[in-house]
Parts: structure tokens; C-alpha cells; sequence
């Protein structure tokens, strides 16, 4: 998969990367339809992806490729300068 003119790293890893990479050019959907059935290959439980709440396109194509939502995370950061 090509984003952006360089390569989207294949490995679970890679993954945030390829994102970060991507981002916002529709190729999420890509990036799922390729990398779900490569982790499945390896036979985990189960798969987990996150994205912001705010990021309305990225949860959808969750939604299409098959990923159901679970729950919500908030995290908060706090330092002191």
C-alpha cells in the first residue's frame, strides 16, 4: 500500500505510523481491508484499533470493516509547566 509516496510500514507496528502518514487522505479504509486479515492470519483473540471520538471518518470505516465499538477512552495529562 502506497500512501503519500512512500511505503506504509506492513507490521502491527507500523500501523500508527502508516496512519500518521496518511492521515486524512481516505486510506484507512485500505489500511483495514489489508492489515485485519493479516493480523487474523495469526490467530489472536481479538483485534483492537483506536481513534479520537472526534474522528468521525476513521470510526466509520471501523464500522464497515467489521470492528464494533466497545468503549470510549479518555486519557488526561497534567504537568507542571
Amino acid at each position: 500500500m502506497k500512501s503519500a509516496g512512500r511505503r506504509c510500514p506492513g507490521a502491527v507496528r507500523g500501523a500508527q505510523a502508516c496512519e500518521n502518514m496518511a492521515g486524512g487522505r481516505g486510506y484507512v479504509g485500505d489500511l483495514l481491508a489489508h492489515g485485519t486479515p493479516t493480523l487474523a492470519a495469526e490467530g489472536p483473540r481479538r483485534i483492537v484499533a483506536a481513534t479520537d471520538v472526534a474522528n468521525v471518518p476513521t470510526a466509520a470505516a471501523f464500522r464497515r470493516a467489521g470492528y464494533s465499538e466497545v468503549g470510549r477512552l479518555f486519557r488526561y495529562h497534567w504537568r507542571t509547566s
